[in-house]
């Protein structure tokens, strides 16, 4: 079987990561020294990478999230969200992280 009779099957099987990493494989001499089951797992884990990025994708598609830049220093304190300033301020500092301390938040429920 040729490599392009190879490739129509692969997507025919509809297996888009597998297509993508085959000619890869073809491509890198060393990797096509390894042992059969060391490629095809090479070859399964693209596929199962591909299938996750793909539903990432399509669940924040789905989602329709907008995803805007937040900077610390356009939050409205006047706000009555009751966000002590100081507090944030010093929890956007990131000290806590170089000092080796947990950051744990109350849930808020309301």
């Amino acid at each position: 079987m040729s490599t392009q009779q190879l490739i129509e099957q692969i997507r025919e099987l509809r297996l888009p990561g597998f297509e993508q990493a085959l000619p890869r494989m073809f491509e890198t001499p060393d990797q096509m020294k390894l042992p059969f089951e060391d490629r095809l797992s090479l070859l399964l884990e693209a596929e199962t990478l591909d299938r996750k990025q793909r539903k990432q994708q399509r669940l924040r598609k789905a989602a329709k999230i907008k995803q805007a830049s937040a900077y610390v220093e356009d939050i409205d304190y006047a706000a009555s969200r009751g966000i002590d300033r100081g507090a944030l301020e010093t929890l956007c500092r990131c000290d806590w992280i170089t000092r080796n301390q947990f950051l744990l938040m109350p849930l808020w429920i309301g």
